[in-house]
């Protein structure tokens, strides 16, 4: 509810039938059992989610950013991929008063991107999903629509697909 309140509504099409840890798994991720054609959203949470009540809503809130517009078939942008980083980071320092990082300097550099962006714009995340809720859908019209004025190349860096 925190994230649609922050960030607008989510595709209800997709139905989130729960979390589970992967204990072979290597990192968080959203898992589509059935494909597209069912619509069904699992969070897999990974080691040490599985004893470390920190690090599994940490992954969690990762995650459920990425719920908002699923689109199984692309690979998110840096947009989505900082904001999901973003709000996990924020969601673990309000509530449990510590510092969670991913350790990767891709996602850390999509967070700060997506943090000067917030700083700039707090409600920039909504205006842009008023314009176009899928994140990946996104282009420098979608900013132009939603009034946010931002350089090309600053547009293009958040439209960019993410490498981890």
């Amino acid at each position: 509810m925190e994230v649609e309140k922050l960030f607008g509504a989510r595709d209800m099409s997709w139905s989130i039938l729960g979390a589970e840890i992967n204990m072979d798994g290597d990192a968080p991720q959203n898992w589509y059992p059935g494909g597209a054609a069912r619509k069904h959203i699992v969070f897999q949470l990974v080691p040490p989610a599985d004893r470390d009540v920190v690090v599994a809503c940490y992954q969690l809130a990762h995650e459920v950013v990425h719920s908002l517009a699923p689109l199984i078939d692309k690979t998110a942008n840096v947009l989505e991929e900082g904001l999901a980083t973003w709000y996990s980071r924020m969601y673990v320092k309000k509530n449990f008063h510590s510092e969670i990082n991913s350790g990767l300097r891709s996602y850390d550099d999509a967070c700060r991107q997506v943090s000067e962006f917030l700083e700039r714009y707090p409600h920039g995340i909504r205006q842009l999903r008023a314009v176009e809720p899928c994140f990946k859908s996104m282009t420098e019209f979608t900013f132009a629509e939603a009034g946010i004025e931002l350089s090309q190349n600053a547009i293009n860096a958040l439209v960019a697909p993410f490498e981890r």
